[in-house]
């Protein structure tokens, strides 16, 4: 019996020590790395991606051509080279959860597969990954690729973002293929009125047609920066009815002279949400959505891109506003007209050595002047009770400006109010006239010849201001 306890107990301790021996055995593992395109693979011509639609007989192919991509197949179309290239890198390195070197690949829906992605190198060889059935489970999705045995197990979210993505994903998102830093010219056709420019510096534009309109380089640099940016959202069917949507004939036309090349791109309504608009690129067969932000700005035409700003004084602080007598803006109007065939900085040269004689009564007219870094209110050179207030008119009088650009100004108009500002280095002079609407009033200034409406506030704070030498 004690023998027998030993011989059992010998066999249990050789068990265990042979099940320990098996344990201490370096693992074989499958190497996963063979399933991976290979390094030839980082200098990729061409994606062809198989599958989908009914029959599974859709097929997608994206070249590369030079240093520029494009979709050939089924669409032509510039293709999107930050999501071609995330193809190549995704199957550089592909991501494999779990290699089975010894299952049939027809049992897992790879013979045939649901898709096929195929990649060809600058060489031309070929790197293929067969999609198929998902895994039970949830989550992750059967595959095979050329390059290794059997079937591997990839998660699906990110095999179908890289491998069978939909086509729109892989067409471009930029709007206009504007590479060049600086924009030459623009043309825009909008509202049966067209606007030639031409850039000047980075904060001018000056026009051509019109000629002399004075243009605000904000509203048509910001344009042009979203015409440069991946901003197309999604794309219409390409049997879309353009008419329907703005763009047969556009609501407008913008052309972008760039190191010497044109792009043209039309711009067509809102869309029913009025998030994003309709717009078509000359060079692109399609339709596509882009944000309406600045829409009125794209489609109003040079009306909304003038400047329409009043006084143009320049660097420094304002050093007085004199109060001028509404009679004597017909001698100022007059001595205006003389001089319209001069330029607008002679005119405004000129006037600031006038200003007494437009309608002031010399040296009595009430004003407000800065002396010694006070202000005091003349005449009687009193100090001004609130100078923190008056500096705060005297900005918002700076960056006054019209509503929108007069297109149908009034001829003649009696002013109720007149304003010489004056810096250390230009003068000019506003004249306010009330309108119909109590909300707003006619203003024009020295250096632009027309009236245009403004804010009623303006002539109601600085008349307060002249009945109260106070303040």
């Amino acid at each position: 019996m004690t023998s027998t306890r030993i011989v059992l107990l010998v066999l249990l301790v050789g068990m265990v020590a042979w099940w320990l021996w098996l344990r201490s055995r370096p693992v074989e593992e499958l190497d996963l790395t063979v399933y991976t395109a290979p390094e030839e693979f980082e200098e990729t011509h061409s994606l062809q991606f198989l599958g989908g639609g009914d029959d599974g007989s859709v097929e997608t192919f994206v070249e590369k051509e030079g240093d520029q991509y494009f979709l050939r197949r089924p669409l032509e179309d510039r293709a999107d080279p930050t999501r071609f290239l995330e193809s190549v890198r995704a199957a550089r390195q592909l991501k494999v959860l779990r290699g089975l070197p010894d299952a049939d690949p027809a049992e897992f829906g790879l013979e045939p597969p649901h898709h096929e992605f195929i990649m060809e190198a600058e060489g031309g060889a070929t790197w293929t990954l067969a999609v198929g059935d998902s895994v039970p489970t949830g989550g992750k999705v059967y595959a095979s690729t050329s390059t290794g045995p059997g079937v591997v197990v990839l998660r699906s979210f990110s095999t179908f973002k890289s491998f069978v993505p939909e086509i729109d994903d892989l067409r471009h998102p930029q709007v206009l293929p504007i590479r060049s830093p600086v924009v030459d010219s623009i043309e825009v056709i909008a509202g049966g009125r067209r606007l030639v420019a031409a850039r000047e510096s980075r904060e001018e534009w000056w026009s051509r047609v019109p000629a002399n309109l004075e243009l605000a380089a904000l509203p048509i640099n910001r344009v042009i920066r979203q015409f440069r940016g991946p901003l197309i959202s999604s794309y219409e069917p390409a049997d879309v009815d353009r008419s329907r949507l703005g763009l047969d004939p556009p609501r407008a036309t913008w052309i972008i002279h760039h190191n010497e090349r044109s792009d043209t791109l039309w711009v067509g309504h809102p869309t029913p949400d009025q998030e994003e608009i309709y717009v078509r690129p000359a060079r692109r067969d399609c339709v596509g959505r882009f944000p309406s932000d600045f829409y009125r700005d794209m489609v109003d035409g040079w009306p909304r891109l003038a400047n329409v700003h009043l006084l143009h004084l320049g660097e420094g602080p304002v050093q007085s506003v004199t109060f001028l007598d509404p009679d004597g803006y017909v001698s100022w109007e007059s001595g205006q007209s003389s001089q319209s065939s001069e330029s607008v900085e002679s005119v405004e040269s000129e006037h600031s050595g006038q200003s007494a004689e437009s309608g002031q009564s010399g040296s009595n007219a009430p004003a407000y002047v800065l002396a010694d870094e006070r202000w005091r209110r003349e005449p009687g050179s009193r100090p001004v009770g609130r100078p923190q207030d008056l500096e705060r008119d005297l900005e918002n009088l700076l960056a006054l400006q019209w509503r929108e650009y007069p297109l149908d100004p009034p001829k003649r108009l009696e002013p109720e109010l007149g304003l010489a500002v004056e810096t250390a280095t230009a003068a000019e002079t506003l004249w306010i006239a009330p309108a119909e609407s109590d909300s707003l009033v006619w203003v024009r200034s020295s250096r632009r010849d027309l009236w245009g409406e403004t804010s009623s506030r303006l002539l109601l704070l600085w008349r307060y201001r002249l009945e109260h030498p106070d303040m």
